[in-house]
């Protein structure tokens, strides 16, 4: 389940076991999602800040679909919560009614 975070400008993945590797012509992110592991290619890697702590960011190219609609989209991999970002939700044509919480009832990721 996920979250939008109309504060969080991409979207994020609560991932487990996320190494970045890096060969000869190519860096990409191993991380486990729900169960799932997966070797994707890596677009980013920065520092972050929260008001807790310094953590490594990656960042991966990846289609979603929400409500009907696949769009491709840049995520941030962490152990932090998943949560659907501006940039994700722009994409995605989507209004937020900020009077309203947890109005979803049916998993779409």
């Amino acid at each position: 389940m996920a979250e939008m975070d109309t504060g969080a400008d991409i979207s994020n993945i609560n991932a487990k076991n996320i190494v970045a590797n890096k060969t000869l012509n190519t860096d990409y992110l191993t991380f486990e999602f729900e169960g799932t592991k997966y070797d994707v290619p890596l677009v980013a890697a920065s520092t972050a800040c929260s008001i807790l702590a310094k953590f490594k960011c990656y960042i991966i190219k990846t289609p979603i679909s929400m409500g009907g609609k696949t769009i491709e989209t840049l995520l941030s991999v962490s152990e932090f919560s998943t949560v659907i970002g501006r940039n994700t939700i722009k994409q995605l044509g989507f209004l937020i009614d900020p009077s309203k919480k947890f109005v979803l009832t049916k998993k779409y990721f």
